[in-house]
Order: C-alpha cells, then sequence, then structure tokens
C-alpha cells in the first residue's frame, strides 16, 4: 500500500487542480483589445529573453549535447533538461506577469456560466 501512496497523493492532486481551473484575463482602464494582445506579446517577449538568459544552452548542454565526463550524462541528464525547461518555463509566466502589473494591468477572474 505505501508504494502506491505517492501515485494516489499524484492523481489527487490532478483531479484538485482540474476542478479549480479558473480563466483570468488582464484588464486596464481605457485599454483596447489591440492594446492588451500587443502589451502581451512585449511582456512575453521580454520574458523569454530573460528566461533564456538563465536556463538557456547552459550547464552540460551548452553545446546542444552532454559532454562525457558530466555528472548529467545519461538518463540523468534527461531529468536535469526537464527540470531546467520546466524552471524556465515557470519563470516565463512569473516574468510575463510581473510586467504587465508593471504596465498598469490587473489579473481578473473570467466569470464562467454554470451548465
Amino acid at each position: 500500500m505505501r508504494a502506491n501512496l505517492p501515485l494516489l497523493a499524484a492523481v489527487s492532486l490532478l483531479a484538485l487542480a482540474a476542478c479549480s481551473s479558473q480563466t483570468t484575463r488582464w484588464e486596464k482602464p481605457q485599454a483596447t483589445a489591440e492594446a492588451v494582445a500587443a502589451d502581451m506579446q512585449d511582456c512575453r517577449a521580454q520574458a523569454q529573453r530573460e528566461a533564456f538568459r538563465s536556463f538557456g544552452l547552459g550547464g552540460p548542454w551548452r553545446y546542444g549535447y552532454p559532454y562525457f565526463g558530466s555528472p548529467y550524462y545519461g538518463a540523468g541528464g534527461l531529468f536535469y533538461e526537464a527540470r531546467l525547461r520546466n524552471e524556465q518555463y515557470f519563470m516565463e509566466n512569473r516574468l510575463t506577469a510581473f510586467c504587465m502589473q508593471n504596465k498598469g494591468y490587473e489579473r481578473v477572474v473570467v466569470e464562467q456560466p454554470q451548465t
């Protein structure tokens, strides 16, 4: 039973996350849809550049493949790279949100009709 406990916890968290997902959007007084889209595109581009500086092509994957003397060579290297890409993705999202807030936007929850 103990071996199944982490699996049960992971499935429970995924089910809970699926039930509580909310749709949000960025709003700013007197901002048109085109202005919001342009600001979002600008913030995403800046966030991607900054996240790439922190996580892109660094460490053992500097030349596109791990060097043989690396402790990250082999299967461990794949986990290492996946973790870096995951952290890069979340950093991009945090930086995008920070940029939008600095431009005066506020994230609001979109109310979805009950079915």
